[in-house]
């Protein structure tokens, strides 16, 4: 006669075997959740590129807006709205914090204007939940040397007929709530640099 003995999982082994579960299945999601988070920034940051390339467009086409505007007061870098249909030329030798605006008096023309950290909604815009905020960063070109060689035939004139331009876009996903740009811990942020010049200064 066999004494056959019922074989079966006791309690430790359960309770083993059921923390190993737990902690696959934590590291599971924690991944999964890490990699969703990482997704969504890097879609964040693309946008943001795509904002950032946006301004620096818009600050060419107004520079390319006033050579063909037949007007006397403008030039290649005036570029700032003086509240009227006037605007002005960027400053020689300091450069500045700008936000892309219009100027209704002037048919919505595109233009820049200065920098408001309370009320930047010109330069902001709402994508899926998330807000961007684009600033003109403006730089004169003080250090000709720094653009072309010594001895060269525009190493004079260089200066005045080039400038730097920055389009910085911060990114969060506070958008909707008032706040100030300045104050709230941001995602992210993307800098679009461009040497931008007066190659038609006869124009």
């Amino acid at each position: 006669m066999f004494n056959k003995r019922k074989k079966g999982f006791g309690l430790l082994e359960v309770l083993v075997s059921s923390t190993i579960i737990i902690i696959v299945i934590g590291t599971v999601v924690s991944i999964g959740s890490a990699s969703m988070k990482n997704n969504e920034y890097l879609q964040q940051r693309a946008q943001a590129i795509y904002i950032a390339q946006l301004g620096i467009e818009r600050v060419r086409f107004m520079r390319d807006s006033n050579w063909i505007d037949g007007r006397s007061d403008t030039n290649w870098k005036t570029l700032i709205c003086d509240g009227v249909s006037g605007y002005s030329a960027l400053p020689a030798s300091t450069g500045g914090n700008y936000q892309i605006n219009t100027n209704s008096d002037d048919g919505g023309r595109f233009c820049l204007s200065g920098y408001n950290a309370t009320s930047p909604s010109p330069s902001v815009f709402d994508v899926q939940d998330t807000g961007y905020l684009l600033d003109i960063v403006y730089k004169p070109v003080t250090d000709s040397q720094s653009i072309v060689p010594s001895g060269s035939l525009v190493q004079g004139s260089i200066t005045e007929n080039a400038a730097y331009f920055t389009a910085r876009v911060r990114f969060t996903d506070i958008y909707g709530k008032t706040h100030s740009w300045e104050s709230e811990s941001d995602l992210g942020s993307i800098d679009v640099t461009e040497l931008l010049t007066n190659w038609r200064p006869n124009y």
